[in-house]
């Protein structure tokens, strides 16, 4: 999938501004040249998370329409990997090893529900940026479309569906892609 795939139009204010702060031949835009006034309209459904040591996905940021889906207890700087499905974090951790190799971006599409039949179904795009190595993606930064049904989510989260596709900033994507159905 291109970075500017109609399918993307949700997160188009975050392409435009991610690509604009992208400096010479870099791929990867640096997290310091954000600029929230241009992301305001999106911060209710933008998160950032720091991926900059194996097997984590610390919360850095999350708006706060996606923030009041989930328990308060789930804040920031908490590991992601422990929130959702373990049969999902696996998975997790192969994608963003893409999208910090590669590196390239990745839309994912999903529905998740919890032991007191809370619903949530969604499609965010992910992007890569720097933080921590001024030569590769320490974090990640996605804006989503998320509907819910029911009350908070709440651990345990089963995953009902979950599509990945890639998407190239440049530098190609990963052959693999992932579809999973009822995993």
């Amino acid at each position: 999938m291109q970075l500017y795939d109609p399918k993307l139009g949700f997160a188009r204010t975050l392409i435009w501004h991610w690509s604009e702060i992208r400096r010479g031949p870099d791929l990867v835009p640096n997290e310091g040249d954000l600029d929230w006034r241009e992301l305001l309209p999106n911060a209710p459904v933008t998160t950032i998370m720091d991926v900059s040591k194996p097997g984590q996905s610390m919360i850095d940021f999350m708006g706060y329409r996606i923030r009041a889906r989930y328990p308060p207890d789930l804040g920031r700087h908490d590991n992601w990997y422990d929130f959702i499905p373990p049969d999902a974090v696996k998975k997790a951790e192969t994608v963003v090893k893409f999208l910090v190799d590669t590196p390239c971006g990745v839309y994912y599409k999903y529905k998740i529900t919890d032991g007191a039949g809370a619903v949530e179904t969604g499609e965010a795009l992910v992007l890569p940026m720097k933080r921590h190595d001024p030569h590769k993606a320490t974090i990640w930064i996605s804006l989503a479309n998320i509907e819910g049904e029911g009350s908070l989510i709440a651990s345990p989260v089963s995953l009902d569906s979950l599509s990945i596709e890639f998407v190239d900033i440049g530098a190609g994507v990963p052959e693999e892609q992932f579809v999973v159905a009822n995993p």
